[in-house]
């Protein structure tokens, strides 16, 4: 059992009861508003890092679609809406809007996988950490960390070694207080390769919740 503080609150807590109420916060929230710091490095020799800083805003729909809401994603040169339908790149250079259905398999591409992967932080699918946790071949190990002068819970699920992937890990901190969710990252390395390691990365600040709209998305095109 791990010693778990909210506020000036105290009580015992296993790994999966933090996973548990860590999705209970998401699905108790409609909405997210967070800046993200991206950071890629794909398992090929040499790879370079990749780093990408964006605004991400969400917000859960109860009606059927491909991405479980709205989602809003703003960068330096374009912006990115799903509007849990269809995909729409707003170009700022060209001031133009091009829209990709999805009923047509489209995805947009010509964009670079890191400028899609900068929203999968886990707010519209909170479930994806309870599930890993059912996978026999993972060892959760919860510790006490701090990041940016924050007190938070990382919580470590460690991937058994196999015979083409070694030290696979996926570790999430979370605020101790809000159990916001502030970094993600994921790693692995090729066991034929020392220099192959893959690296996918999120620090997330200034999150705030549900003080965004559908209507508000609509009004920006």
């Amino acid at each position: 059992m791990f010693a778990f503080f909210v506020g000036c609150t105290s009580k015992e807590i296993t790994p999966a009861e933090l996973v548990e109420a860590f999705r209970q916060k998401q699905l108790g929230h409609n909405a997210v508003v967070c800046d993200v710091d991206f950071k890629v490095r794909h398992l090929t020799v040499q790879s370079d890092t990749q780093h990408l800083k964006a605004r991400v805003e969400m917000i859960r729909s109860a009606e059927e679609g491909s991405f479980g809401g709205h989602i809003w994603v703003k960068m330096d040169d374009y912006d990115q809406y799903f509007d849990n339908k269809d995909i729409f790149l707003i170009s700022h250079e060209e001031k133009k809007i091009t829209r990709f259905p999805r009923n047509k398999g489209a995805y947009m591409p010509h964009l670079p996988a890191i400028a899609r992967d900068v929203r999968q932080i886990y707010f519209l699918n909170p479930n994806r950490m309870f599930e890993e946790m059912q996978d026999t071949n993972v060892t959760q190990v919860l510790t006490h960390d701090h990041l940016h002068q924050r007190r938070t819970l990382k919580l470590s699920h460690r991937f058994r070694d196999n015979s083409d992937f070694v030290n696979q890990k996926n570790v999430y901190w979370l605020d101790e207080e809000s159990l916001s969710i502030r970094k993600i990252m994921h790693t692995v390395d090729l066991r034929e390769r020392e220099d192959m390691k893959q690296l996918h990365q999120w620090e997330i600040s200034n999150v705030s919740y549900d003080n965004v709209t559908i209507q508000a998305f609509k009004d920006r095109y």
